[in-house]
């Protein structure tokens, strides 16, 4: 410890100019994993026309806590898998509901990928996360006209 630093206090690590600037930090991504989740399951739990019932969504949210906690694990995995199987106990029928989870399956996919390289407490340049966000939103302008007019079709 050094006499600038005073007892009992810890430096601060020095930010260069870009550091300094908008960040994105491990916890953000977390919630907007966990968000996504709970969004996720309930979506398709709606889409396939099931009454949604409070332990149910109390369920959920704990998935969707478990899957923000540990982004690495296959809990993300599980919770698509989860979905689908949601989707395919309903009536089967081509809806709205399609459009949102297929959108909503893609962002806790790539919020989970982003989540476990970028480490809880850490904070991660915005430049350094806007290839995989104009990625994720590419994908989103091309694919959701075509689910749209797939559910129009079959529908």
């Amino acid at each position: 410890m050094s006499a600038a630093t005073g007892a009992g206090r810890a430096e601060r690590p020095h930010l260069s100019g870009a550091a300094a600037g908008v960040v994105v930090t491990g916890r953000d991504l977390r919630a907007v994993l966990g968000l996504a989740s709970a969004a996720l399951l309930l979506a398709a739990l709606a889409g396939a026309g099931h009454t949604v019932h409070p332990v149910v969504v109390a369920a959920f949210v704990a998935a969707a806590a478990v899957v923000a906690a540990f982004p690495a694990s296959p809990a993300p995995a599980a919770v698509c898998v989860v979905t689908v199987f949601i989707l395919l106990s309903g009536a089967g029928e081509f809806t709205g509901w399609l459009v949102l989870v297929a959108s909503l399956l893609h962002t806790v996919h790539v919020a989970a990928g982003l989540a476990e390289i970028i480490p809880i407490r850490a904070r991660a340049e915005v430049g350094a996360v806007a290839p995989t966000a104009r990625r994720w939103l590419r994908t989103q302008i091309w694919t959701l006209p075509l689910l749209i007019i797939l559910v129009a079709l079959l529908a």
